[in-house]
C-alpha cells in the first residue's frame, strides 16, 4: 500500500465530505442521492442549478424538503446550433465553502462551470470523479462532433476516476484515449423498492386503468417522456398510422415544448386509438404496468429500464447508450434503425404478431435485468466501492 492510498482510506474511514455538482434534480434522482447521503462516513453535498423554463424534464421544485444537504444556484443554458452552452453562477464559492475531500461531478462539458470544477480540483488537490453517459447530440463524424472531441479529450483526463452509464460509453471513452483502468462502468438505474413494495396494488390500477383507456383488447404500445424535438415522438405517431388501427393503442405520457405540434400531427394522420395524457409522475407506473410494449422512438434511457421492471418488452434505436446494455433484439425487446420509419414500422408490427407467450418470456428477462443490475441500489454500490478505493 502506498501512502497516498493509506491517507485516502484513513481520511474516508473518520469522515470524508463528497460534493456532488449536478446540473438540476430530476424526480428520479432523488432516492439515489438520498441513499448516497446515508453511507457510513460520507458527508453529502449536492450542488446543482435550477430551472426555470418549460423544456420536458420536469425538476425538484422545493429542494428545501430534500433530505440531503444542497445548495441551489442560479443556471442558464444557450442553444448555439448543435451545442448547449450551460454556466452554473457562484459554484466554486459553493465549493470553497463546502471544502470537499472528494468531488464528483456530472461531466457535461458544454456546462463552462464544470471546467472550473474540474480545475479547481486539480489545483486544490482534490480527488475528482466524473459520471457520464458519454451519449453527444453531434453527428459522429460532423465538423461539431470532431471539435467537441478534442475538447472531450481534455475534459476527460483531468478526473481520477470515470463512471460511465453503460459497456458503449466505456468504450467510446477509451476512443479518446484515456485509459481503461479509470473507467468503470455503474449502470444507470431507477428506484425499485417503492415498486416491489406497491406491485399489486400497481398491477390491480394497470387493469382498471387499461378498462377505462378502452384498450382491453387491443396491443397497447407506450411511449413516456418529454415532448421535445429530440424525442421524435413525430416518427412514432407515423409508425403508428401504418399498423392495422383497430388491433392497436397508443398512449403518450409527457409534456414539453412539442406538445402542440405532435398532437396536430396525430390529427392531420387521422389517428385512431391514441391518447395524450400530459405529464404524470407519482402514478406513472401503472401506465407502464397497463402497457404490452414501451417504445423510444428517439433519445431517452431511464423510461426503458421503468418499463422493463414491468415486463413490458422495449422498441428503441439508439437512446443515450443504455439500451445496448438492456434491449436485446428478440429477447428483451426490439431494435430498429435510428430515424428510420421503415425500421420502426417493422418492429412494431413484429410485436403487434409477437405471441403472448413469447413476449412474456421476454418481459420476464427484462424485468430481471432491472433487479440484477440497473437500480439504484446497484448504483450506490458503485458509488461506495468507488469512493473507498
Amino acid at each position: 500500500m502506498n501512502g497516498n492510498t493509506g491517507v485516502s482510506r484513513l481520511r474516508y474511514y473518520k469522515m470524508t465530505h463528497v460534493v456532488f455538482a449536478f446540473n438540476k434534480i430530476t424526480h428520479y434522482r432523488v432516492s439515489f442521492f438520498e441513499k448516497l447521503s446515508n453511507i457510513d462516513n460520507v458527508e453529502l453535498t449536492v450542488i446543482h442549478g435550477s430551472e426555470k423554463t418549460e423544456v420536458g424534464r420536469p425538476t425538484v421544485e422545493d429542494v428545501s424538503s430534500l433530505r440531503f444537504a444542497n445548495i441551489c444556484l442560479k443556471s442558464w443554458e444557450v442553444k448555439l446550433h448543435s451545442f448547449t452552452i450551460g454556466y452554473q453562477a457562484g459554484v466554486l464559492r459553493a465549493l470553497r465553502k463546502c471544502k470537499p475531500d472528494t468531488v464528483i461531478m456530472l461531466a457535461i462539458c458544454g456546462t463552462i462551470s464544470n471546467w472550473f470544477i474540474a480545475i479547481w480540483s486539480r489545483l486544490k488537490g482534490k480527488r475528482l470523479i466524473m459520471w457520464t453517459c458519454n451519449w453527444e447530440p453531434q453527428v459522429e463524424n460532423s465538423i461539431a462532433y470532431i471539435i467537441k472531441k478534442q475538447f472531450l479529450k481534455v475534459y476527460f483526463k483531468m478526473a481520477d476516476c470515470i463512471l460511465v452509464y453503460s459497456s458503449k460509453a466505456r468504450q467510446s471513452i477509451m476512443q479518446l484515449g484515456i485509459k481503461p483502468d479509470k473507467i468503470r462502468i455503474c449502470y444507470n438505474g431507477i428506484e425499485t423498492d417503492h415498486m416491489i413494495r406497491n406491485e399489486s396494488t400497481v398491477q390491480g390500477k394497470a387493469v382498471e386503468l387499461r378498462a377505462k383507456g378502452n384498450s382491453r383488447n387491443r396491443t397497447m404500445f407506450l411511449y413516456v417522456g418529454g415532448m421535445l424535438q429530440e424525442k421524435r415522438v413525430d416518427l412514432l405517431l407515423r409508425a403508428f398510422k401504418n399498423l392495422p388501427q383497430d388491433k392497436v393503442s397508443l398512449w403518450l405520457v409527457g409534456d414539453g415544448p412539442a406538445m402542440r405540434e405532435y398532437q396536430n400531427l396525430s390529427q392531420e394522420l387521422s389517428l385512431k386509438n391514441v391518447k395524450f395524457w400530459g405529464r404524470i409522475i407519482e402514478n406513472v407506473d401503472q401506465f407502464f404496468a397497463a402497457a404490452d410494449f414501451f417504445v423510444l422512438p428517439g433519445v431517452g434511457g431511464l423510461a426503458l429500464n421503468q418499463a422493463m421492471f414491468w415486463e413490458v418488452p422495449c422498441i428503441v434505436s439508439e437512446a443515450d447508450g443504455t439500451e445496448e446494455d438492456l434491449v436485446v433484439h428478440g429477447a428483451t425487446g426490439y431494435r430498429f434503425q435510428k430515424d428510420s420509419l421503415e425500421s420502426l414500422t417493422s418492429c412494431m408490427q413484429m410485436a403487434l404478431y409477437t405471441k403472448s407467450e413469447e413476449r412474456q418470456e421476454m418481459g420476464q428477462r427484462a424485468r430481471n435485468l432491472i433487479l440484477e443490475r440497473s437500480n439504484v441500489n446497484e448504483m450506490v454500490r458503485t458509488f461506495e466501492s468507488v469512493l473507498r478505493a
